[in-house]
């Protein structure tokens, strides 16, 4: 039964919803525990079918909790509930398709990539509820916390002080670094964590030896400066700060794609004369051919998202670039939904007063930057890939959109 204040039950359930957000923000946990590992194996969880896959068990058995405690209708009645259910089916449906025509496994179709709509249902739920606020406040500390300690540990590689021994940083999950140590140096005062927070920031990012590190590093130190420009001139109140922010919550992700499909073509091609043995550069060749292929609609989700590539025979890549992966396999008609969700996300109120400095709350800030960190990550790198990454990515989408204005953190 769906009633005007609650949802599917006649009296809101508040323990079933805290209970629900718990098990969800334990998810989002359970993958940053592992980001301590600098290996990137996760401690062994993430080579795993079993390890990779657990929290979204947990994530389903918290969703079964949000849903019992009571859904509104005026959520119900808005797209954004709907979307993340829609593309869930449509990857779900796409793959099992595959797999049962071609003989493939599951691993090789869509199937894994419908799972990161899952967790943007779920946060869409948490946050549109105010009693997840304590869930979201205690994984924002323990993310900050996590992320300082594993920016640490980057660092320490990096110098060469210690795990000498690995090939290469971990660093698809930066943008979680980046949300963790943005928020820690906008929102404490104290000087000297400022600056200890600052060199841990420069030398873990720095010494990555990877591009997504360098161009966060920019984007991360930009950030800082645009936020004490504003506070400094009191910009927000002349201009009309969520106007402004409405119309760059609209074009931001058209842009973002514009680059991916047009300039990004145009690098990728003179990037492929010069090196043409770069497997990232067909891949993403290849992916933009197939959606030129079938504009509108894509493949209707039929094919795999990994590719072998001529240069390393048998062995499978993912594109590398999620945008390209929605595009090829549902063309138009499903990056525009996507775009609609990110534009909700980043039109929400907390990226806002935290861009601005109108927030000092820990949950605003590290969620807002943990998103703009995503944003410019996930141009060249597998998010939907990996359980461990997408989980914490497209949880942070969905609280983002709904969008829980209002909410007193400001002692978060």
């Amino acid at each position: 039964m769906i009633v005007e204040q609650s949802g599917f039950l006649a009296t809101r359930n508040t323990a079933a919803i805290r209970v629900g957000a718990w098990l969800i923000m334990a998810a989002f946990g359970y993958c940053m525990i592992t980001m301590l590992d600098p290996a990137g194996k996760g401690f062994g969880l993430r080579v795993t079918t079993t390890g990779r896959y657990f929290p979204y068990i947990v994530i389903f058995i918290g969703l079964a909790f949000l849903l019992v405690g009571g859904v509104s209708k005026r959520l119900l009645s808005d797209p954004l509930f709907w979307i993340p259910i829609v593309l869930f089916l449509a990857f779900a449906a796409g793959g099992v398709t595959t797999a049962l025509s071609r003989g493939w496994g599951l691993e090789q179709t869509t199937v894994g990539r419908s799972l990161p709509f899952v967790a943007l249902l779920a946060g869409i739920l948490v946050g549109s509820q105010y009693q997840a606020s304590g869930a979201l406040a205690k994984i924002a500390l323990f993310g900050v916390g996590v992320g300082f300690v594993s920016a640490v540990l980057r660092g320490l590689e990096g110098l060469g002080l210690a795990f000498t021994s690995l090939t290469q940083s971990y660093h698809t999950e930066s943008f979680i670094l980046f949300g963790a140590l943005t928020s820690l140096i906008l929102i404490r005062r104290n000087i000297i964590l400022k600056i200890l927070v600052v060199s841990v920031f420069l030398i873990s990012f720095s010494f990555s030896g990877k591009s997504t590190s360098y161009i966060l590093l920019i984007i991360g130190f930009g950030t800082i400066a645009v936020r004490f420009i504003l506070q400094q001139a009191f910009a927000l109140k002349r201009v009309g700060s969520k106007g402004a922010a409405s119309i760059l919550a609209l074009f931001l992700p058209i842009g973002i794609f514009c680059v991916t499909i047009s300039g990004a073509n145009t690098f990728l091609t003179t990037r492929l004369l010069a090196r043409p043995d770069d497997a990232r550069s067909w891949l993403f060749q290849t992916r933009i051919e197939q959606w030129q292929d079938s504009p509108i609609y894509g493949s209707l989700f039929i094919g795999s998202p990994v590719m072998e590539t001529p240069y390393l025979p048998g062995v499978l890549f993912p594109t590398h670039n999620d945008l390209l992966d929605v595009a090829a396999f549902g063309g138009i008609l499903t990056i525009s939904a996507y775009f609609y969700v990110l534009y909700r996300a980043f039109n929400s109120d907390w990226i806002v007063e935290a861009i601005s400095g109108k927030s000092n709350s820990i949950v605003q800030n590290f969620f807002s930057f943990t998103f703009v960190g995503f944003l410019f990550v996930m141009l060249a790198n597998p998010i939907m890939y990996d359980p461990i990454r997408s989980i914490p990515a497209y949880l942070t989408i969905g609280i983002l959109a709904a969008r829980p204005n209002g909410w007193n953190l400001a002692s978060r």
